[in-house]
């Protein structure tokens, strides 16, 4: 992780949307709108990407809210507002790459990654992917849980 909040770059030029989040996520998963849901004053309901693994979809970052006690490495609370980004290509950010099977592998800077059907990546390396949206851009030991990893958008 680089920093101290998931996104990186000074001056974005991705889309930002707020949104009901309707799990305890942390910050950095991936996230997606609940088909069919009811909006809460006029904002969808999100929930972590459930397409699956490795499958293309739209990306959205779910991002810390420090007004709201949300930093990296809390979890939302279910029901709360959250604040999501679409990072567009070539803008860094912090993404929560998984412990789980083949993923407890240490990350190189230059390894790529696909979504997990949890809304966290995992090494193209291990399984097929249709769509690789994000590549490391520092090294980290061997993952034994969850962990933000500094990456770029493909």
């Amino acid at each position: 992780m680089l920093g101290n909040t998931i996104r990186l770059t000074t001056e974005p030029h991705g889309t930002f949307m707020e949104g009901i989040i309707d799990t305890a996520s942390l910050p950095g998963t991936l996230m997606e709108i609940v088909p069919n849901s009811a909006f809460l004053n006029a904002r969808p309901h999100y929930r972590p990407r459930s397409q699956v693994a490795g499958a293309a979809g739209q990306i959205w970052v779910l991002l810390d809210d420090p007004m709201q006690g949300f930093l990296p490495g809390t979890a939302y609370v279910i029901g709360t507002r959250g604040f999501l980004y679409s990072p567009p290509s070539g803008e860094e950010i912090n993404v929560l790459v998984a412990d789980g099977p083949g993923t407890n592998l240490p990350v190189t800077q230059g390894d790529l990654f696909a979504v997990l059907s949890n809304g966290k990546l995992y090494h193209v390396s291990v399984g097929g992917a249709t769509s690789i949206p994000f590549q490391s851009m520092e090294t980290v030991a061997a993952l034994t849980v969850d962990t933000l990893v500094w990456c770029i958008r493909l």
